[in-house]
């Protein structure tokens, strides 16, 4: 499994979008993409969005379970 940046796809995260950008706010989420850039994606409700690593907190690594967290 490919991992950047100690992330992975499908990992559950908390982003934490700065203020500065359209989507500002706290988001729960499973990770949908990563890039080798650090550039990580999550979709929820047809939404997208896209932002660095280092906006994200992971909470906890994919284990192939499907949990509820919202």
């Amino acid at each position: 499994m490919k991992r950047v940046h100690g992330f992975s796809t499908g990992d559950i995260v908390k982003l934490t979008v700065p203020k500065n950008s359209i989507y500002h706010g706290i988001y729960t989420e499973t990770i949908a993409g990563i890039r080798k850039t650090g550039v990580f994606n999550i979709k929820f409700d047809g939404m997208s969005i896209d932002s660095n690593w280092r906006n994200f907190k992971l909470l906890q690594y994919n284990d192939g379970y499907k949990y509820s967290y919202n």
